[in-house]
């Protein structure tokens, strides 16, 4: 995977924007609802992209990310126990731009992978979520940008060592550097 970004940003010609582009973000999840008895997770997430610009309008990307949610809960008989997951996600990626503003420009976001198990403390399941981007322009050539963003995740968990699977609902906020 790390070949086919790194093929994507060797691309040449410049239209109004270049034509490749990398992502670093850094978010936040708030877990809103999970589908097994347990409440619902906090966590934070890791991504690195790499991507085409197609028509100024659509990027597509290819990423991998990491993801750790966190939960305390009480036991019956008094004690509390925390409970951590982690995921490595895959995923390809599509922005779309929308309004621009005097600097930067609104568009929409959508991700969609899978999570491989990595032995017994990296849980497998399908990863996908969708949302609202704000990306600021900060240099003048349109090299450099932050990229913020809101939206709504889902995480399905599935672990070889232990029986249950669940999934798990979020609402996550992003803030990232784009280089174009």
């Amino acid at each position: 995977m790390l070949l086919i970004g790194l093929l994507c940003l060797v691309g040449e010609g410049y239209g109004q924007s270049r034509r490749t582009y990398t992502r670093f973000t850094v978010g936040g999840m708030l877990g809103l609802a999970a589908t097994d008895t347990q409440q619902p997770m906090h966590g934070y997430q890791l991504q690195l992209a790499f991507g085409r610009n197609v028509y100024d309008d659509i990027q597509f990307g290819l990423g991998i990310g990491f993801d750790e949610y966190r939960a305390r809960s009480t036991m019956p008989d008094g004690r509390r126990l925390t409970r951590r997951v982690n995921t490595l996600p895959i995923v390809a990626e599509v922005h779309v731009g929308g309004a621009e503003l005097r600097r930067g420009r609104i568009g929409l976001m959508a991700q969609a992978g899978y999570a491989p198990g990595l032995g017994n403390d990296y849980y497998r399941g399908f990863t996908g979520q969708a949302g609202a981007t704000y990306t600021h322009t900060l240099t003048g050539d349109d090299g450099l940008s932050l990229r913020f963003g809101l939206g709504y995740g889902f995480q399905q968990f599935d672990s070889s060592f232990i029986a249950n699977r669940f999934s798990q609902h979020s609402l996550r906020l992003a803030v990232g550097f784009v280089i174009h």
